[in-house]
């Protein structure tokens, strides 16, 4: 997470950090970027705790649209055919991805909470 925190500097450790494209919602993971974080540092509970991971999270969040879905805002050519993989209407894969992570966040136990 010290990459989160440092992001205004030019800190790329071995080669990652965070750039112009990382904050773009895009599947499959193929790059490091803002929902692969968000999605894997969910099932941490001592990373939930963090500010930096709080921060991670109101950035998603804010991506929300106001029907509650998240667009996909890049896309690889191969996955085109996909919901994931358009860019202009909800995506229901990258949706379910924002709010697993959110759900894992409530429930404070790592585990998507069941209704």
């Amino acid at each position: 997470m010290d990459c989160w925190a440092r992001r205004a500097e030019p800190f790329r450790p071995v080669g990652f950090g965070i750039g112009a494209t990382w904050d773009k919602f895009q599947y499959p993971f193929v790059q490091y970027q803002l929902l692969k974080t968000v999605d894997a540092l969910s099932s941490l509970p001592a990373a939930r705790k963090d500010a930096r991971f709080q921060e991670m999270l109101a950035r998603l969040q804010v991506k929300q649209n106001a029907d509650g879905h998240w667009l996909a805002e890049g896309i690889n050519k191969p996955w085109s055919e996909f919901d994931f993989g358009q860019k202009k209407q909800p995506s229901a894969w990258i949706t379910l991805l924002a709010v697993r992570a959110g759900q894992r966040v409530m429930n404070g136990e790592g585990r998507i909470v069941r209704t």
